[in-house]
């Protein structure tokens, strides 16, 4: 998967880009819906580079399909497996269904927090390309 953007923040070996294309309006139709964040002035991915690219620089970034379903699998269905598996063992251990809820809520949290932190990784192992000023 490739999408094409322009570096707005250079930062350490944090670089800032905004996401371009046509996709940018409908976030369902792109593959980066994931692990790029919209706000106010668009729609933007962090990625940790050790090159040097420049603010106003365009690039291509490119991510492996495997590396964002795989991501995309542990965002969403992974923390519902661990909750439900949760909820069921501590019902067999016992637990009362209140208690047993909240303990697998708990565990929820974690593994999102988990698969949050995992995000930087997958970002790290992207590719990213500068581009022609005429792209």
């Amino acid at each position: 998967m490739e999408k094409k953007g322009i570096v707005r923040e250079a930062k350490d070996e944090v670089i800032r880009i905004e996401i371009l294309g046509e996709e940018t309006l409908d976030c369902s139709q792109c593959k980066l819906s994931n692990v790029c964040k919209v706000d106010k002035d668009g729609r933007f991915i962090e990625i940790v580079s050790k090159s040097n690219f420049q603010i106003g620089d365009n690039v291509k970034i490119e991510i492996g399909e495997g590396r964002t379903i795989w991501f995309s699998f542990l965002l969403f269905i992974a923390p519902l497996i661990f909750i439900i598996s949760t909820f069921l063992l501590m019902g067999k251990l016992g637990l009362e269904e209140w208690a047993a809820l909240l303990i697998a809520i708990g565990v929820g949290v974690v593994v999102i927090a988990i698969v949050l932190m995992y995000e930087k990784r997958v970002l790290s192992k992207a590719k990213i390309c500068r581009l022609d000023k005429d792209g």
